[in-house]
């Protein structure tokens, strides 16, 4: 719970106290991966392997550079929807597709895929929308549309 990032000052998270911050962490961080946990382990239950997609968004500026790409495709060492999305992504006009940008998956800081997909061999994929294309409502459904349409045929491979 940075206090500034990338120059910018979050004031809800500055100074705060120990008890507030365990606080988010209970009602917030735990209890949601605690759910994403719960409903894949009925999934495995019930002997469906569903792909987990992380959805994230990410700044048009970073450390005083532009970031060109609307929509970013982060992975790992795992292609198997990375690869097709990309190449159905790359097909679309005018789109700026990232592959590992603007940021790779990092084992080291990300959390939802590696701990939920990575460990249980699932399927996965973590997106980046770009702030700025996604703060309405129109734009927000343009490119959740574009990544809808990419995932069909990558989730439809034997692989």
């Amino acid at each position: 719970m940075r206090a500034v990032s990338d120059g910018t000052p979050i004031p809800g998270n500055a100074n705060l106290a120990p008890a507030d911050h365990q606080a988010r962490l209970d009602t917030l961080y735990h209890a949601y991966h605690r759910a994403i946990a719960q409903r894949l382990d009925d999934f495995a239950a019930r002997g469906v392997a569903p792909a987990l997609l992380a959805i994230h968004s990410c700044t048009p500026e970073m450390a005083g550079q532009f970031r060109p790409w609307h929509i970013g495709i982060c992975w790992d060492s795992d292609r198997r929807i990375a690869g097709p999305v990309l190449e159905a992504l790359q097909r679309v006009p005018d789109l700026v597709v990232g592959d590992n940008q603007p940021y790779n998956l990092d084992l080291r800081e990300d959390y939802s895929v590696p701990v939920h997909a990575m460990r249980r061999g699932l399927l996965h994929l973590q997106v980046e929308f770009r702030q700025d294309l996604v703060a309405t409502p129109v734009g927000a459904m343009r490119l959740a549309d574009v990544l809808l349409a990419a995932l069909p045929p990558a989730l439809a491979q034997p692989s």
